[in-house]
């Protein structure tokens, strides 16, 4: 035994010539392949060159396997888990080079450091604790109330009696709770989303991210499921398709003011759902334009006592998780609730008007109600358009629940808050969407008999028959998009906190979200917007901008012959 301890120390003697770089460039983040000593660890990724500078797995094995004997002379519980984080630091795409938390070397080198010094050798420099993070940074390892409950992986090479007949997997978890299990490494929220609060800043008291406290995403969105060439992207995807539809319902609601007569009820309601998408288009090419130019409305960067995100000069405003208190700067502040009444409003009233516009087609094609019983109830229909709205907008507001939306730069409501997206978002859309569809099959399913019934008379069937085509395809341009909107907030609702999770936990198997998927959400509110101008795609519209434009060349030509000359006016 004596033999085997002095052979020991002559490897640690060897690896004191080596120096330990934490901060080694070009580090790369490879599949465990040739590490038999860390088999069952819990990963199967580590970076390379290690914190021993060492390049290879190969070359880390070989000297993790002179550690052999005192790993089976029980010592410690966790020596595996250290070991192996110094020479094969666990990593995943956005973390590199994780180094071990303070704590775990300290309760390994308190067990087995005396053990050592029994046959005469200190404890190797290479494994020194003073040079890792403490619990609470970035770094691998549990608490020290959870490092009891390690125990020594099952591998071949070990021949200890209490070793793990499961190997241990590869979730972290971000907390200090003593009940953790020898499955959970734990790990604290990322350096880059770490709130550094100043104590007269009160609104970011409480903030979270995958259930860890002081955690918020930075202003830059650069999230490990977010990436940087995405936030660039994404603001650019949305400006262009922004404008679109800010020119498409621009063009439906000034067909309506030309030419107010032609639309009565039950087809008025689609001038005013484009409208609400005519604002909603404006509030994101504002967000996107912000974003683009580094100023997202999104969250308070430029506060002189914000809070900050990250270290060092990396340090910077983070996303409101929340609706700004009084204690933000005034002007984020009152940016960030003006974009949200410029979306989150006009996009309810929409859905409303939705359901005003197929009840009308309801009454008009299942009641047989004219078109003056239609029409005199609008009072009614805009009390119930604007105000179920406005009552879910004070209900959010009332409940402090806008927060930022970092692919948009603006502000929304659940963007951070999962239940929040599911009961003020999802569930009012969804409800809206059915009632509609209700109504508008009902409707739709008389005009066809009423069809059927003018099969007779050619010249009014076939009237019907295109009236019952544009209903058709206006419907499927309203439903369609809302419904893919709808199926990517499920996704989104369900994946989310899975997303949070593996950020915090570092964890390489959850997926990440679909980026295209975030981007087509967006796309989706749009196409409602440009989908409401097929109602009004017909010859009466170019007829009437037709007839607009002349009247308008008229009206000055006019104006120029019947102005006085000069000479005229001295008479």
């Amino acid at each position: 035994m004596r033999f085997v301890f002095l052979s020991l120390m002559w490897s640690c003697a060897v690896a004191q010539i080596l120096p330990v770089d934490p901060n080694t460039p070009d580090v790369s983040c490879e599949l465990m392949t040739n590490l038999t000593f860390c088999d069952g660890i819990g990963y199967t990724m580590a970076s390379y060159p290690n914190f021993r500078m060492q390049t290879n797995q190969g070359e880390a094995n070989t000297e993790l396997k002179q550690f052999i004997i005192l790993v089976n002379s029980g010592c410690s519980n966790a020596i595996v888990h250290y070991l192996c984080s110094v020479y094969a630091p666990y990593c995943q795409s956005n973390y590199r080079k994780i180094p071990p938390c303070a704590n775990l070397c300290v309760y390994v080198r308190n067990s087995c450091a005396p053990r050592l010094q029994q046959y005469g050798i200190s404890w190797p420099p290479q494994l020194a604790c003073e040079s890792w993070p403490a619990f609470g940074a970035v770094c691998f390892g549990p608490s020290t109330e959870g490092l009891s409950n390690l125990t020594i992986p099952r591998n071949p090479l070990f021949t200890l009696p209490n070793t793990t007949s499961v190997p241990v997997t590869s979730t972290v978890r971000p907390t200090s709770s003593p009940s953790a299990t020898n499955s959970s490494y734990m790990i604290q929220c990322p350096s880059d989303m770490t709130i550094n609060k100043k104590d007269q800043y009160k609104d970011y008291k409480d903030y979270k991210f995958g259930d860890v406290g002081d955690c918020a995403v930075p202003c830059s969105g650069k999230t490990p499921y977010f990436g940087g060439s995405n936030q660039t992207s994404a603001p650019a995807f949305i400006l262009v398709f922004a404008i679109t539809c800010l020119l498409f319902t621009f063009f439906t609601v000034a067909t309506y003011l030309i030419d107010r007569r032609r639309f009565h009820y039950p087809e008025r309601p689609i001038i005013f759902l484009s409208g609400c998408y005519l604002f909603i288009s404006i509030a994101y090419i504002v967000g996107a334009v912000s974003k683009l130019t580094n100023g997202s409305f999104a969250c308070d960067r430029d506060a002189e006592d914000s809070a900050t995100v990250g270290w060092g000069s990396d340090k910077e405003g983070a996303v409101f998780q929340r609706q700004p208190g009084p204690f933000a700067d005034v002007y984020k502040q009152a940016s960030c609730i003006i974009l949200f009444l410029l979306v989150y409003y006009p996009h309810m009233a929409a859905a409303v008007w939705w359901v005003m516009l197929t009840f009308t087609w309801f009454l008009a094609a299942f009641l047989k109600w004219g078109e003056e019983a239609v029409e005199r109830f609008w009072v009614l229909y805009h009390i119930v358009a604007w105000s179920v709205p406005a009552i879910q907008v004070i209900i959010v507001l009332a409940l402090k629940l806008v927060d930022g939306d970092q692919l948009a730069g603006l502000c929304y409501v659940g963007n951070q808050n999962v239940v929040a997206l599911g009961t003020l978002v999802f569930l009012p859309l969804l409800v809206y969407l059915v009632i509609g569809v209700v109504f508008w099959l009902i409707g739709f399913v008389s005009l066809i008999s009423i069809r059927e019934q003018l099969s007779r008379d050619p010249p009014k069937a076939r009237k019907l028959c295109r009236l019952v085509m544009r209903v058709g395809v206006y419907a499927a341009c309203y439903t369609l998009p809302n419904v893919v909107f709808l199926l990517l907030l499920v996704y989104e609702i369900v994946e989310r906190r899975k997303w949070e999770s593996a950020v915090i936990h570092l964890n390489q198997t959850t997926p990440m979200p679909n980026f295209p998927a975030f981007l087509l959400k967006y796309l989706m509110i749009f196409t409602v917007g440009i989908g409401s101008t097929s109602w009004i795609m017909t010859q009466k519209t170019f007829a009437a901008w037709h007839k607009f434009f002349i009247s308008c060349c008229c009206r000055r030509a006019a104006k120029k012959d019947y102005e006085p000359s000069k000479s005229q006016t001295a008479v």
